[in-house]
């Protein structure tokens, strides 16, 4: 019987025991981060990169996780008023342009 590689064994979350570790882990870097006010990647990265899971895979995933908190933050700037809605359409177009610029060419970047 072959054995799994040290990378797919070292963050393959398929188990009961696995999405314990998953929630604890997103409850320390929850209370860290509010702790803090930093961002959640700040904590995130530096723990699934320590768990052997690809750097690429690791800066995505704490990417996504960045989605809720703006949903639920812009919804709040709306209804007090405080939203730059052309500021933000152009910071928009640019960060889209910088990810279609990094996705062309993930490999390319030393991470």
């Amino acid at each position: 019987m072959k054995a799994p590689s040290d990378e797919r064994a070292a963050h393959s979350f398929g188990n009961l025991l696995g999405n314990l570790l998953l929630l604890q882990i997103g409850a320390v870097v929850g209370f860290g981060s509010a702790l803090t006010g930093t961002g959640g990647p700040v904590l995130l990265v530096p723990i699934l990169v320590f768990m052997r899971a690809p750097s690429l895979t690791a800066i995505g995933v704490s990417q996504v996780v960045q989605i809720p908190v703006v949903i639920f933050s812009t919804f709040g700037y709306v209804l007090f008023g405080q939203v730059d809605f052309f500021l933000g359409t152009r910071l928009g177009i640019i960060a889209a342009g910088g990810v279609v610029i990094v996705q062309a060419s993930p490999t390319q970047f030393p991470f």
